[in-house]
């Protein structure tokens, strides 16, 4: 088998492909504005379950103190 030589031209374009798929700063900047918002909602949602916790922890001491069979 012979080696092909590959001019400096070719390398070039092979790098160059290499990074074509590669996200800008831009897109990384966006991603992380998004992930924010996405902590923000997944806050949100702990906040409120934990309220529906306490809710259902309410109502099971309302319905053993006045005695009411589930």
């Amino acid at each position: 088998m012979t080696e092909k030589q590959i001019t400096t031209n070719e390398l070039a374009n092979m790098i160059k492909r290499g990074f074509d798929n590669t996200p800008t700063k831009g897109q990384f900047e966006n991603l992380d504005k998004r992930l924010v918002e996405v902590e923000k909602d997944v806050k949100y949602i702990k906040e409120n379950l934990e309220d529906a916790r306490k809710l259902g922890q309410r109502v099971d001491y309302i319905e053993n103190v006045l005695a009411i069979k589930k």
